[in-house]
């Protein structure tokens, strides 16, 4: 059973401030300036996550359950629980690669994976059942290290599934079925005993499989480029295929990340908006200055109705993700709950799924 998230005290100990900000802070405030400026770009949850994990706060859920506080690091990817909430799976950054590390009910935390180049920091997904994990390597663009790869989550039964250029695989809700994207943006699935090798969705990004039914969501790109331009849901059993509706004027606009609610029907993704004139003037952050700035965070319900805006400010607010409680959790550089001005460094932040409440979040994994 999962307790409320617990809220980081901003009344707390500045002198673990101070330390925290002279241990991590330069690293994170060098990179913080990337964050949501490489997403559209790089397209794929797990291309960014590697820098990612450079430059944002840490998440803290709870105190029981799938998490549990102690020691803070820089060198963990955001926490991804199982579907019965009781695991965590994270990769944990050492000796320069990144690994799969798992816990469970808030024990300390154990490695799952020992491999050449390491693992994507979010390319990975828990079996439904929470028995097993699909990864991809890191370094996926050496054809002899990439595909798709299973493993238990005590680190045994290692199986290697596909061989190619794949990024970002989830697990159906089916059991049956893994999705992952090939290549520049194709979508394919494979059945998790390595068989049955399917195209599924030419000219998409960034499949989010839902937990509840035999769904996913996608970014749909723009034929022929890279720009995410739509929110698409695809029926994994009958092929049907529905596009999210779009806000208002919002011709142009950029779509990313897209994240089902654990009952699966909701949907939260990113958009990258245009400048608007009541926006402030932006500091010069270089080429990727507006999606710095104006990254803001949307909720829609999966049959594609109650379409909500969450945020609305001049600052980036993206990578939404949904903890067991029903909020959503985000990264920004906003300068705290209450005060949407931007800052130099990323934190981590919860919201209900009507965007009120925004609370600032930290997660701190024990080790073996």
């Amino acid at each position: 059973m999962w307790m409320p998230i617990r809220v980081w005290d901003t009344r707390g100990s500045e002198g673990g401030a101070r330390a925290d900000r002279a241990r991590h802070g330069p690293l994170r405030e060098r990179c913080a300036g990337l964050w949501l400026a490489l997403a559209p770009r790089r397209r794929g949850r797990q291309a960014l996550a590697a820098l990612f994990v450079l430059t944002w706060g840490v998440l803290s859920f709870g105190t029981s359950g799938c998490l549990d506080d102690s020691v803070s690091s820089p060198s963990e990817s955001l926490p991804l629980c199982s579907h019965d909430g009781t695991w965590v799976a994270f990769t944990r950054s050492r000796g320069g690669k990144d690994e799969i590390y798992i816990s469970h009910d808030g024990a300390p935390a154990t490695q799952v994976t020992e491999s050449e180049h390491g693992v994507s920091p979010s390319g990975f997904d828990w079996s439904p059942d929470g028995s097993r994990i699909v990864f991809v390597p890191a370094s996926t663009d050496v054809l002899d290290s990439g595909g798709v790869f299973v493993v238990n989550r005590d680190g045994s039964g290692l199986r290697r599934l596909t061989h190619g250029d794949d990024y970002g695989p989830c697990w159906a809700a089916d059991g049956s079925t893994i999705v992952f994207r090939r290549g520049w943006s194709n979508l394919r699935a494979i059945d998790a005993d390595g068989t049955g090798g399917r195209l599924l969705v030419r000219n998409a990004d960034e499949p989010a499989c839902s937990h509840t039914s035999p769904a996913i969501a996608f970014v749909v790109i723009r034929d022929g480029g890279w720009i995410g331009i739509d929110i698409g849901v695809l029926d994994l059993r009958e092929g049907g295929r529905r596009v999210l509706p779009r806000p208002p004027n919002a011709d142009g606009y950029e779509y990313a990340s897209p994240a089902w609610s654990r009952d699966g029907r909701s949907l939260a993704f990113q958009i990258l908006r245009q400048r608007l004139r009541s926006d402030p003037e932006f500091e010069d952050r270089g080429l990727f200055t507006a999606h710095w700035y104006l990254t803001e965070l949307y909720v829609a319900n999966a049959d594609g109705t109650g379409l909500e805006r969450l945020t609305a400010n001049a600052v980036g607010d993206g990578l939404p993700t949904w903890l067991p409680d029903g909020r959503i959790a985000f990264e920004s550089n906003r300068a705290g709950p209450t005060d949407p001005t931007n800052t130099g460094r990323v934190r981590s932040y919860a919201m209900n799924r009507d965007g009120s409440q925004v609370e600032r979040l930290e997660w701190r994994p024990r080790y073996r």
